[in-house]
């Protein structure tokens, strides 16, 4: 009501002035559906934000299960893997700015790109430690803080992909990472 509609101002304002786009929704569509960075980035988010889902989905049943640990144990131990998204994701988002400002693109998807291979490392480490509680928490600490600035960093790069349509790419991105969540829950945790 009293704030800004975005960042170039009023949708009114900018509507009356010419300087808001007038494509509709299907052109907007079209555009962002095809541009093979929609997909390249909705899928690589799918392996990061889709992990988190699953992850978060299934860790306190194996804190329970592997350490034989009361389920309100496991479930304290395992919220460590959610709480890192009060500040992780932030810094991949701000790791990604910093790195532009210097490389430009490529900075931003070198930051993403080792954030992700931090994922995996650290998910591979994850799964080998279960034979220290400690280890473990301390594994899935440092997995999820790679998994958080990952999905920040994600996010640093999607507004470069298309101006033009930039919600329905975020739209896309964000849904890719909703159906990563169901692809890696269908692979490893099939009935």
């Amino acid at each position: 009501l009293f704030g800004r509609d975005g960042p170039d101002g009023d949708h009114r304002t900018l509507q009356r002035k010419g300087l808001q786009n007038q494509d509709t929704f299907l052109t907007l569509l079209k555009v962002a559906s095809r541009n093979y960075r929609t997909w390249v980035v909705a899928m690589l988010y799918g392996a990061s934000f889709g992990i988190e889902l699953t992850v978060l989905n299934y860790i306190h049943t194996y804190f329970h299960d592997v350490f034989d640990i009361r389920k309100l144990t496991a479930g304290y131990y395992a919220s460590t893997f959610g709480l890192m998204n009060v500040f992780a994701r932030a810094f991949g988002g701000l790791g990604s700015d910093y790195a532009s400002r210097r490389y430009g693109m490529k900075g931003r998807l070198w930051v993403w790109f080792i954030l992700l291979l931090g994922e995996g490392a650290f998910c591979i480490a994850l799964g080998r430690s279960d034979h220290s509680l400690g280890a473990t928490i301390t594994f899935c600490v440092l997995f999820s803080c790679c998994v958080q600035a990952a999905n920040g960093a994600c996010y640093g790069v999607v507004p470069f992909i298309s101006k033009r349509s930039l919600g329905v790419v975020s739209g896309f991105v964000g849904a890719g990472g909703s159906a990563g969540s169901i692809i890696t829950q269908l692979a490893f945790f099939r009935p």
